[in-house]
């Protein structure tokens, strides 16, 4: 005597501990799948800002950023877009790539480029003997690769890309020989 056939339909139903080992299995897969890690964004600062040229017409400069990673893999830095800001006024925009990968437990060095008109720098903000005072902000944004195996695999596919934010205060000091910064 042969057992009745069950439809197709009717599944076996779950018992609550296999439901919960099943969510589990699913929730380590996913984990796994979308590198899940307590990696720390890194961290940056600027360390100087230094005068490339100037003219009748402005003055370029390049500031000279430091990025720390204190994971125990690197991470490579992207596209940086970055403006400085004088007195609430963006007198520059930029964007590039940071060239610049921050080793493990390290510091790495990277520039950013910026020119201004001088008509574009206000008045001075204070006053300190024959040189004007000007703060400024440099604010911007930082694409890196996080760590983790499928890290490099997300960004490059757009899935994931994990971006620093920043926003850097400082001063511009103009004199009749030019602009220092500190």
């Amino acid at each position: 005597m042969t057992q009745p056939q069950r439809p197709a339909s009717a599944l076996p139903r779950l018992t609550p501990a296999t439901h919960r080992g099943l969510v589990a299995i699913a929730t380590m897969a996913l984990a796994s799948l979308f590198g899940c890690s307590s990696s720390a964004p890194p961290t940056i600062r600027v360390t100087d800002a230094r005068i490339v040229e100037q003219t009748s017409e402005g003055v370029s400069m390049v500031f000279v950023l430091e990025g720390t990673n204190t994971n125990t893999e690197e991470i490579p830095l992207q596209r940086v877009l970055y403006s400085l800001v004088i007195d609430g006024q963006r007198v520059f925009r930029g964007e590039r790539m940071a060239e610049a990968t921050l080793r493990r437990r390290g510091s790495q060095t990277f520039f950013l480029p910026v020119s201004a008109r001088w008509e574009d720098l206000p008045g001075p903000a204070r006053a300190e003997g024959d040189e004007r005072v000007i703060g400024y902000e440099l604010r911007g944004s930082l694409q890196y690769i996080a760590p983790g195996a499928l890290a490099e695999v997300f960004f490059d596919t757009g899935m994931r890309r994990p971006t620093l934010h920043f926003s850097i205060p400082g001063e511009l000091v103009v004199t009749d020989e030019g602009v220092t910064t500190r």
